[in-house]
Parts: structure tokens; C-alpha cells; sequence
């Protein structure tokens, strides 16, 4: 795994996980319905984390593989860099 994807990987999990802790202590509300939304909306940040991981890069590739890329992106007439010049 390259470096930049382990820095992307840490960042969502840190961020899923971090959402979840917050929004899971909303299951010990007295309000039934905040701590139903509690446990629910914990539920789905770790299943978003985990898509977010695995089914979202194997998504991208099989799109770019379906549909190819005609050249490199443009940005206000500035061509992106080739994969060689990017940062390490």
C-alpha cells in the first residue's frame, strides 16, 4: 500500500471512529428515540468507514477500467502532474 493511501486510510478511520464514539453515547439518553438515532447513526459510520475503504477505491478502478481516461486532467489550464512528479 503507497504512502498517500495509508495517510487517506488513518484519516477516515480516525474521523469514522471519532464520529462514532460521539454519537454512540447518545444511546444512553433517557429520549427513546435519541438513542435508537444513537445506536443507528453509529452503526452507519463504521459501515460508511468500511465502504470508504474497500468498496469505494474498487469502484473507481473498475470505472476506469469501463470507461478509460481520454488524457490527463486539466485544472484552469493547468495539466495535473504524471504519477513520476508527484510527492512522495
Amino acid at each position: 500500500m503507497g504512502r498517500k493511501a495509508q495517510i487517506s486510510l488513518v484519516a477516515v478511520v480516525f474521523t469514522a471512529i471519532t464520529l462514532a464514539v460521539g454519537v454512540s453515547t447518545w444511546s444512553f439518553s433517557d429520549l427513546k428515540f435519541q438513542a435508537d438515532m444513537g445506536i443507528l447513526l453509529t452503526f452507519m459510520f463504521l459501515i460508511n468507514m468500511i465502504n470508504a475503504v474497500t468498496v469505494l477505491p474498487a469502484m473507481a478502478v473498475t470505472l476506469d477500467t469501463l470507461i478509460p481516461r481520454r488524457g490527463r486532467p486539466h485544472l484552469h489550464g493547468v495539466t495535473a502532474a504524471e504519477p513520476e512528479d508527484a510527492m512522495h
